[in-house]
């Protein structure tokens, strides 16, 4: 049975992410045409004695484990993987996930495809000759409390702590609505080579006082609202799904229309606490079965992908947030070989 022995590895990555409308639209984000830019992005991923780290593709581990080994994973190292990954300037998009792990668009009038950028994505690998497990210890997914003038009339998100539970909040236009713009963003971490095939995927707690964040990700469907027909008659395709509050309610509002799959949609299921979470299994490179990995250059190598993005259907992902910087930091600690 593994133990913790001794603080092997203490990295943290802080993601620093400002995001700027590239344009103007009324719609709620998961309508957008254009998307989001990051502007700065500051990293510094450090490994103690007895684990060196690097970040790389599949092809460079295929290739001869072609990866430059570090004790310290620099900002412009990130900086430029992320230049070679995402040839064009990176972009945010609107986009969900079922698992954590693949990406579909959201569509207006037909189901969204598969997309393969619109968020963030970095493949970190780890190698040791003195630990062989990586756990999560802690995250921190923060951006300032703004409020954002609301330009129609719809169901504000509310708490009614006699009941515990979150309640529609008729607002005006012009009315000023706190918001916080982490509460839309979602981090995952995959295993993706490691004796398993775990993943995490975390996003911020439920809050009970303004901003008011509603949690989503709990897996299943996410659908909360009722459906609005005009004629009356069901099947005459002016049917629509209105959102009990938030950017569901509000895009209704503005558009008298719903986004397509609404009614039915999932979302990965996540955490919102993260404290010890076991995210890699290294393999052991002298195991016969591993042999491919000995190439590693050391007797334990494992490797995790970090992906940041925004979840277009949650509630609290209106426009407003685009004009807004998110903070988020990591911490890994080294679990000693038995």
């Amino acid at each position: 049975m593994t133990k913790i022995t001794k603080k092997l590895l203490l990295s943290i990555i802080t993601v620093v992410l400002t995001v700027v409308a590239l344009g103007t639209t009324t719609f709620a984000w998961f309508t957008l045409t254009n998307s989001a830019a990051v502007q700065t992005f500051e990293a510094d991923i450090i490994a103690d004695s007895g684990i060196e780290i690097a970040i790389g593709t599949a092809d460079e581990v295929a290739d001869n484990m072609g990866l430059n080994w570090v004790t310290t994973l620099t900002t412009q190292a990130i900086e430029d993987f992320i230049a070679t990954k995402y040839v064009d300037a990176f972009r945010f998009n609107h986009v969900t996930t079922i698992d954590g792990e693949n990406f579909t668009t959201l569509g207006l009038g037909a189901a969204g495809g598969p997309v393969y950028n619109g968020f963030l994505e970095l493949p970190l690998h780890f190698r040791s000759n003195s630990a062989n497990g990586i756990d999560w210890t802690s995250v921190s997914l923060n951006s300032t409390q703004f409020t954002w003038s609301a330009d129609q009339a719809f169901n504000a998100i509310g708490y009614d702590s006699g009941t515990s539970s979150y309640i529609a909040v008729p607002v005006s236009a012009g009315t000023l609505i706190p918001l916080n713009a982490a509460d839309a963003f979602r981090i995952s971490i995959q295993e993706t080579i490691g004796v398993g095939s775990k993943l995490t995927a975390y996003e911020r707690p439920a809050t009970t006082a303004t901003p008011y964040n509603h949690v989503l990700g709990i897996g299943g469907t996410g659908y909360e609202g009722i459906i609005n027909d005009p004629d009356g008659t069901p099947g005459t395709g002016d049917e629509a799904y209105t959102g009990t509050f938030g950017a569901h309610s509000y895009y209704f509002s503005d558009s008298q229309t719903s986004p397509f799959g609404i009614e039915d949609f999932t979302t990965v299921a996540t955490v919102t606490s993260i404290t010890q979470t076991r995210v890699l299994d290294m393999l052991d490179t002298t195991d016969v079965l591993n042999l491919a990995y000995d190439n590693a250059g050391s007797q334990y190598y494992g490797s995790i992908t970090i992906r940041i993005w925004l979840e277009g259907w949650d509630l609290n992902a209106y426009n407003a947030i685009l004009s807004q910087t998110i903070r988020s930091s990591f911490q890994f600690t080294g679990v000693d070989a038995v």
